[in-house]
């Protein structure tokens, strides 16, 4: 009888422990879940509970499956602390294909850094890492974390879809009292909270299962558009009535900027140190001027005005003027005085004024911002080598490429974004200076020599391109379907004028036929001439992007047009050596 009980509990505990090992195993997981993403959550808890209106607790639960080697991102645990954001806990555990544990981590394992960011001159952030060595994929990773916040409430979003992540068990759940209460808003889906109370408090729980990913369109304003979210944001009613304002600066990573003393005394500061500095220099000319809060980034979607909640990360300055608004960003070198590029065009901005916050829109993107306009002579020799010198003038974001690619940069890694970059035909030797700086734009000379000019020949025919680089440098396919915008990088203007010199053996064979086209979006026109004694021939090129952004009904018809200028600049130039 012992026999058969030991024999039977060996058996239970064998059961016991093979489900406890395929419960993190990526072969209990539907293969609905594993198509197209790079992980899968097999759980993603969030739990934040609210003390009062400046303390609150955000305890997290995540188990996830790295099924290749692009879903690794999830193996890299970071925690960002500071004044206000203290983390409490945290644990890491490592579980191989088979569930099987194989390594643990606590929070006295992670290391701790700083000032990770060269452009921080100081901060009172501290960022907790860890750093340890990953199995193969698929594994399995789980992270849990208490972080408390204290202070102003910036509430996390909840999301929950990816275009490359599926998700088995995702789960939101807010903890307020009764008093406090919250508000939120659901993007990209209905799903609706459970609502219950606690004692003095008030749960909400969002709660989804199974959910597959959500295939992505390149070049749109992304998740936002696509990914379910739900923000939450306290109600400031409740604040008005039982707070006052009482203005504490919480070290240099506070909301209240330095003094303009400072800036004037140390000749640096942070975007709303900047502006700030900025706004006192005007007012001493007599010039009112306006702090104004915006979400920064390329083509960042705007705020959502009918949710006021925290989304903002950077300041800039307004000048207001009933025609001419003059909008200044203070934190770079580069921007031209009153264009702001697309960092922070084409969105909402909050002012603050003396009557408290307005939201307003910053400029919308215009292609003469944004301008290249090349003027090259190529003197072409009897071997079918070539001497080319060019003149170019740029504007807005194609100065701060170049800029990029060129400030402080050896002459091979200058050569290395001329080809891979900005499209040229690779010199043999070159020379780039910038001629002449100005508010307008920048004046840049670059010679360039070629052993070989031609790109391939054939007998006595040679074959030459229309000019030393590519002026279209968008790759933009048609689709069957497009349900978002489409966005380019910004609007531009590109010119080209390229004049070959040839010498008494090369002659012309063919050249291209001239190609125009021409829709709401996008402007294109090429002309080929040469002159009567055959030894002259220039192209000139145009195109120019009047909208950066497309909406998707007109995406085909932008993006026939682009395969048609990508086409016509394959063209080449035949010449016949005699």
């Amino acid at each position: 009888m012992r026999n058969i009980l030991t024999v039977f509990f060996l058996f239970i505990q064998h059961i016991a422990f093979s489900q406890g090992l395929l419960t993190y195993s990526s072969l209990t997981i539907p293969d609905s879940l594993k198509k197209g993403a790079d992980a899968v959550f097999r759980l993603d808890e969030t739990v934040v509970e609210i003390n009062s209106a400046s303390k609150y607790t955000v305890s997290d639960h995540r188990i996830i499956t790295i099924l290749n080697k692009d879903g690794l991102r999830h193996s890299g645990i970071v925690f960002l602390t500071d004044k206000l954001i203290k983390l409490d806990e945290a644990e890491v555990r490592i579980y191989n294909d088979l569930g099987l544990e194989i390594k643990k981590y606590r929070k006295k394992d992670f290391s701790v850094v700083g000032n990770p960011y060269e452009s921080s001159l100081a901060t009172d952030n501290k960022y907790y890492y860890l750093e340890a060595p990953m199995p193969e994929p698929p594994f399995t990773i789980e992270v849990t974390s208490v972080i408390k916040l204290y202070g102003y409430i910036d509430f996390p979003d909840w999301k929950f879809g990816s275009s490359d992540e599926s998700f088995e068990l995702s789960r939101f759940k807010i903890v307020v009292p009764t008093d406090l209460d919250i508000r939120y808003k659901a993007y990209n889906t209905t799903l609706t909270p459970a609502v219950s109370t606690d004692g003095n408090n008030k749960v909400y729980e969002w709660q989804v299962k199974n959910q597959k990913i959500f295939p992505a369109e390149s070049k749109s304003y992304g998740s936002v558009l696509t990914i379910p979210r739900i923000s939450i944001a306290p109600k400031y009613k409740k604040m008005q009535t039982d707070t006052r304002y009482v203005s504490i600066q919480l070290g240099i990573g506070g909301l209240k900027p330095f003094p303009a003393s400072f800036v004037e005394e140390k000749k640096y500061g942070d975007c709303k140190a900047l502006s700030n500095y900025m706004k006192h220099l005007l007012k001493a000319a007599g010039i009112k001027s306006y702090a104004a809060i915006i979400k920064s980034g390329k083509n960042a979607y705007p705020a959502d005005p009918s949710f006021p909640n925290e989304g903002f990360d950077h300041v800039i300055l307004c000048v207001p003027n009933d025609k001419d608004t003059v909008w200044l960003e203070c934190t770079s070198k580069l921007p031209e005085p009153g264009i702001l590029g697309n960092f922070t065009e084409n969105r909402n901005a909050l002012l603050i004024t003396e009557n408290g916050g307005v939201l307003v829109n910053t400029p919308v993107s215009k292609s003469s911002d944004n301008q290249w306009q090349a003027k090259t002579n190529v003197e072409l020799f009897d071997d079918g080598s070539a001497f080319v010198k060019s003149r170019i003038f740029v504007s807005g974001e194609f100065w701060e490429y170049i800029y990029a690619y060129t400030d402080s940069k050896s002459k091979d890694d200058i050569k290395k974004a001329l080809v891979n970059v900005f499209g040229y035909k690779a010199p043999d030797d070159y020379e780039l200076k910038i001629v002449t700086d100005s508010a307008d734009g920048h004046v840049i000379q670059l010679n360039m020599e070629y052993r070989q000019f031609f790109d391939f020949k054939a007998g006595a025919k040679h074959f030459f391109p229309l000019r030393q680089y590519k002026l279209n440098d968008e790759t933009i396919k048609t689709a069957e379907t497009r349900k978002f915008e489409y966005l380019f990088d910004f609007p531009y203007i590109k010119s080209d004028s390229t004049v070959y010199k040839l010498p008494g053996n090369f002659k012309k064979e063919n050249l291209p036929p001239n190609k125009e086209i021409k829709n709401n979006f996008v402007f294109y026109k090429t002309e080929v001439q040469i002159n009567e004694t055959g030894d002259e021939l220039k192209v000139v090129t145009q195109l120019t992007l009047n909208k950066h952004i497309i909406p998707a009904q007109q995406y085909n018809e932008v993006a026939n047009s682009f395969e048609s200028i990508k086409k016509d600049e394959g063209q080449k130039i035949v010449l016949k050596k005699e």
